[in-house]
């Protein structure tokens, strides 16, 4: 069987890297903030305007959702790689080659 090379230090640098303050959670976290910012009041537009603010409501509550589910599934992923790194840094197989 040909040898494995698996970059740990590499894993974990992707790891950090999407943990990181400024990295992809934060930018996603920011536009959450920006989101919810964006959500208007009832008595925003007259009371001719509340189908307008009802839709522009629930599709800000459409976004959010997915920001949420972003930001949640970049940090799984990013624990899921530091696991992965972990893993390949414990590893006793003759052939995994580890750089």
């Amino acid at each position: 069987m040909a040898d494995v090379h698996v970059d740990v230090a590499g894993i974990r640098a992707a790891a950090g890297a999407l943990a990181a303050e400024g990295g992809p959670i934060t930018f996603l976290e920011n536009a959450q903030a920006v989101l919810e910012k964006a959500r208007l009041s009832g008595s925003t537009l007259t009371m001719f305007g509340g189908s307008t603010v009802d839709a522009n409501n629930a599709a800000l509550d459409v976004h959010e959702n997915n920001v949420k589910g972003g930001i949640q599934r970049l940090r799984e992923a990013a624990a899921q790689l530091g696991r992965t790194a972990e893993n390949w840094a414990k590893s006793d197989e003759p052939w995994v080659v580890k750089g």
